[in-house]
């Protein structure tokens, strides 16, 4: 499934492996499934506050249950930030 997360940044949910929310980040965290070499990238999805958090959240619950191609959740996306997690 398709995501867009921003004005001009568009992911595919379904190559990235899981997601989960950060309560007390206020954010998103949507894990890339890790390389051979246990690296690993991660996109952290900010919010302005937990109900749009969770009504992001459910967007993709919903898409990903009713097999929707695309979703747009870039409307409750306040910032998006890259990380690189390297596994033990």
């Amino acid at each position: 499934m398709w995501v867009k997360i921003g004005d001009n940044h568009v992911i595919n949910l379904n190559l990235m492996g899981e997601f989960w929310c950060d309560f007390e980040s206020l954010c998103i965290v949507i894990g890339e499934i890790p390389f051979d070499s246990g690296v690993k990238r991660i996109l952290l999805l900010y919010f302005e506050d937990d109900g749009k958090m969770m009504k992001a959240y459910e967007t993709l619950i919903d898409g990903l249950k009713l097999n929707k191609n695309y979703v747009d959740i870039s409307g409750h996306v306040v910032n998006v930030e890259e990380a690189v997690y390297e596994g033990e």
